[in-house]
């Protein structure tokens, strides 16, 4: 009983997540649109890197990595639902993780 006023007044104290790392940041929010498809999460997700990429840019390549996983989500579940236009918009954008074509491969044409 005598840890109640604690645990009313913990939520309205300062997160202070300066020692968490990207990663631990944003994981959770990224995979729950990747695993169960709960985009709205994942848009959460990427809204917190974008706060991050102001506040710490010495981990701008973390979080250029993150971002590129959840740009590429986007496309794929683009393509999925048969959005071929949107899809190959996103997936042409900068950072996104789509292999680029070699002439070299003749399997990885437009």
């Amino acid at each position: 009983m005598r840890f109640l006023p604690l645990l009313l007044i913990a939520p309205l104290m300062a997160f202070d997540d300066s020692k968490l790392t990207v990663h631990k940041l944003v994981r959770e929010d990224i995979f729950a649109g990747l695993l169960a498809g709960d985009m709205e999460t994942h848009d959460r997700g990427m809204a917190k890197l974008k706060e991050l990429r102001k506040t710490r840019p010495a981990e701008l390549p973390v979080i250029d990595a993150w971002e590129s996983l959840g740009l590429t989500l986007h496309a794929a579940n683009a393509w999925k639902a048969g959005k071929t236009v949107e899809a190959k918009r996103l997936f042409d954008q900068p950072g996104s993780c789509r292999p680029k074509r070699s002439p070299m491969d003749p399997r990885m044409s437009a």
